[in-house]
């Protein structure tokens, strides 16, 4: 009988739920590391150490500016990499015999800041349980979905499990920034004949996911002093007019992706975000300059070098119209991401249907189908590693934002599937 055709169900669910306090306990672990951006070291050792008492094939992959400049995809870095301390961790459980397909599973141990802690229930880096929800930052987004890979070799080693074809687990950094810690990944020759990021898309298969890119406006005024402020341009307001201004494009190119059916599910599948400002020098004098911080999403099918020249346009003709002074005028530079959006073949692709057939057997209903207008590592092993890969993740709540928490019960059944899937993939003997 074909592996993909046999029922792996009852063994899977009897080994998952029996040994679940080893999953909790990871994830509990991984939500005490404050990993955010530059700081992932103490965490990336910990997940070195779990793939090491795995009998895992390990590595590291130090992120070097140098040795990924002529890269495709490289974005900008917010930080400095020629150190030790950035670096994805790959774990490698090498195939008993060569018969079975090869698989990727990857998670990012970045986390997204906390914001203002005085807003959370509990400190962030603290994880609680409440009932069947983890909180902490990252718990959802994504130390949930590493905890879930994780895990799944953990029930493969312990029950002495025969996978015929290689799993290669990967800990990323730098995913909610550039993508720059999947491409050193890929970079470094790691592919596989599929490949799954457990996201927290609450127990969807994502279809299609938009194109990113972050920008920085520097914005330019006209000093006074504020006995005649009319004298001059302030730099402050000016930026919040030239926002305006670039929400009638956030406008234009909504209506145009929500007439596409991947995207037709929601009311704004492009979004653009002011999320920075710095500006000012001192409080009576009129601002002579503004920082921007933006992120905006486009259309996935086109080219970021594309975005460019249209927001670049889009600015201009903002000079033109509003007849602006002279004296003002913008700066724009581009650092972090910097990505093209991608499509999965969801329509025939023997990944995606064995993926399907995989949830169908634990949920027991038909897998929702998911277009994300956000952006994942997808778009690296997709579109430049052409390795087929989507997201399928747990249920998760707050991701970015407060008290963020993810469902135990959702992250248990997810792996499951997961390792359902690895079976039917993979193969045993």
């Amino acid at each position: 009988m074909n592996d993909k055709n046999k029922n792996f169900l009852p063994m899977i669910s009897k080994i998952v739920d029996k040994d679940k306090e080893y999953l909790i306990d990871i994830l509990s672990k991984l939500v005490t590391y404050d990993s955010t951006m530059g700081n992932e070291l103490k965490a990336q050792n910990f997940i070195l150490n779990i793939f090491q008492d795995l009998n895992l094939q390990t590595k590291k992959i130090p992120l070097k500016t140098h040795n990924n400049l002529n890269a495709p995809l490289f974005a900008k870095s917010l930080i400095n990499y020629d150190n030790e301390k950035h670096f994805n961790v790959i774990g490698i459980h090498n195939a008993d015999s060569q018969k079975g397909k090869s698989l990727i599973l990857n998670g990012h141990i970045d986390v997204v800041p906390i914001g203002s802690a005085k807003l959370w229930t509990n400190p962030p880096f603290e994880p609680v349980v409440n009932g069947d929800w983890l909180f902490g930052r990252g718990s959802g987004d994504m130390k949930a979905g590493l905890a879930s890979i994780v895990y799944c070799l953990y029930l493969i080693n312990k029950h002495e499990v025969n996978i015929d074809g290689k799993i290669i687990l990967q800990s990323v950094i730098e995913e909610e920034c550039t993508g720059n810690g999947a491409l050193a990944c890929l970079n470094e020759g790691f592919t596989a004949d599929a490949a799954i990021i457990p996201e927290p898309f609450n127990e969807t298969i994502m279809r299609a996911q938009v194109g990113v890119m972050w920008m920085d406006i520097d914005v330019y005024g006209k000093p006074a002093h504020v006995l005649d402020k009319s004298s001059g341009v302030n730099a402050i307001e000016h930026a919040f007019d030239l926002w305006n201004y670039l929400l009638k494009l956030e406008k234009r190119w909504n209506d145009d992706l929500k007439s596409k059916v991947k995207f037709n599910w929601v009311n704004e599948p492009i979004n653009f975000n002011f999320g920075l400002i710095e500006g000012g020098e001192w409080r009576s004098s009129v601002p002579t300059h503004c920082k921007m911080g933006i992120r905006l999403s486009f259309d996935p099918q086109w080219e970021p070098e594309e975005v460019k020249k249209m927001v670049e346009r889009h600015i201009e003709m903002y000079y033109i119209q509003e007849d602006k002074s002279s004296s003002c005028f913008a700066e724009i530079t581009y650092n972090g991401f910097q990505s093209k959006g991608c499509i999965v073949d969801i329509d025939d692709s023997i990944f995606i249907n064995t993926l399907t057939q995989s949830h169908l057997e634990v949920f027991k209903e038909q897998p929702t189908m998911y277009s994300s207008t956000a952006t994942t590592d997808i778009r690296v092993l997709s579109n430049y590693g052409n390795i087929p890969s989507t997201c399928y993740g747990p249920i998760a709540k707050n991701i970015h934002g407060i008290d963020e928490c993810v469902s135990i019960s959702s992250t248990l059944s997810i792996t499951k599937s997961i390792l359902n899937f690895i079976f039917k993939w993979c193969g045993t003997s």
